[in-house]
């Protein structure tokens, strides 16, 4: 597990990836008390729309709670508003492919 140098925990979420993670390109986010845990598909994410889906538990057929979309959401967007994506995937194939 490696923590994101651009996403970084606030509130009551928790961002990271996972060394050796299978395509397609992602991030974890998981609320602190353990509630959900979400895979956050980020190149297909756009500036009003969080593309996931949720890791635990498996069976959730609600979605999370419109402030941690958002929330997200923010902290993947530059001082423009724009989703990161270069910088996203960057990082990814940094502390994900590369410890493969």
């Amino acid at each position: 597990m490696a923590k994101s140098d651009i996403l970084t925990d606030g509130g009551d979420l928790v961002f990271w990836w996972n060394s050796e993670d299978h395509i397609p390109p992602h991030f974890h986010v998981s609320k602190v008390d353990g509630e959900w845990e979400i895979r956050v598909f980020f190149a297909l994410c756009q500036t009003n729309k969080l593309v996931y889906e949720f890791k635990f538990p498996s069976q959730r057929t609600k979605r999370i709670l419109s402030k941690h979309e958002q929330e997200i959401l923010t902290k993947m967007s530059n001082e423009n508003g724009s989703i990161m994506k270069r910088q996203l995937f960057n990082e990814w194939r940094e502390k994900v492919i590369s410890k493969t």
